[in-house]
């Protein structure tokens, strides 16, 4: 089928500055390679480091072929890949990378496979079973208490509990002229 020069985008290195494959085409690809074992493997690493900045955590202490090589015959994960291809790509049974302990970045020790849904559900669960610590701090970095959730720290000092979040989640410098940190620990 023709297609008109609009529809392949430019490449510098060819005699025409135009791709040989269409956009379309590309997308294709590109997806039929990010849905085989290795192209998964690779996505979910470039996730991890994505994921680690925007923590402000290390980002994985492992190389991208050292996850390839320790997954990709690993009989849970082929399980998990199988049925994700049987049930027509569905994101519920995309097999993840989920961290063992939250608190800390992925290691080696730190990863297990787990489905996208039992992954999500997992971090729900975390998330509403035990509050997070906060810690709250002077402007010299000096602890000056430390609280068992948000709400307890909000209702202790009068500071609202959103201001509190924001600074423990970095979108704010300080709340109530103090400085918050995330505990590392749930209390």
């Amino acid at each position: 089928q023709l297609k008109s020069d609009d529809k392949f985008p430019s490449q510098k290195k060819k005699t025409n500055n135009k791709s040989s494959w269409c956009k379309l085409c590309v997308s294709k690809k590109a997806l039929a390679y990010k849905r085989t074992k290795r192209g998964l493997i690779l996505t979910m690493y470039n996730s991890q480091i994505a994921n680690s900045k925007k923590r402000k955590m290390m980002i994985p202490s492992y190389s991208k072929d050292w996850l390839i090589n320790s997954f990709i015959n690993d009989s849970k994960f082929n399980e998990m890949y199988l049925s994700w291809i049987e049930n027509d790509f569905n994101i519920d049974f995309k097999p993840s990378f989920d961290r063992l302990d939250d608190t800390i970045s992925y290691t080696k020790d730190n990863i297990q496979v787990l489905t996208w849904k039992e992954n999500r559900e997992k971090s729900v669960i975390s998330v509403f079973s035990k509050p997070k610590g906060v810690i709250q701090l002077n402007k010299d970095k000096k602890i000056i208490n430390v609280f068992c959730s948000t709400k307890d720290a909000s209702e202790k000092t009068n500071i609202s509990k959103s201001s509190i979040t924001g600074c423990c989640s970095k979108s704010r410098n300080s709340a109530g002229g103090f400085l918050w940190s995330w505990s590392s620990c749930r209390i």
